[in-house]
């Protein structure tokens, strides 16, 4: 699981795919979908969920 990618690569990879992903259409994010699984080996789920947190700030603004 992971297709021997680091952790920092992937999220690299989802932060990238975060921002399109919030833009596309329902369509569009099912393609973004299919890539990011493609890519990081991840379930459609889990993917999902990863996307979401991708865009979320997390420590001091």
């Amino acid at each position: 699981m992971g297709y021997g990618l680091t952790l920092s690569a992937r999220r690299e990879i989802t932060k990238k795919e975060a921002a399109e992903y919030f833009r596309a259409s329902k369509k569009g994010r099912g393609e973004v979908l299919d890539r990011l699984v493609a890519e990081v080996g991840w379930s459609r789920a889990n993917a999902r969920r990863q996307l979401h947190s991708a865009l979320i700030r997390r420590g001091p603004a």
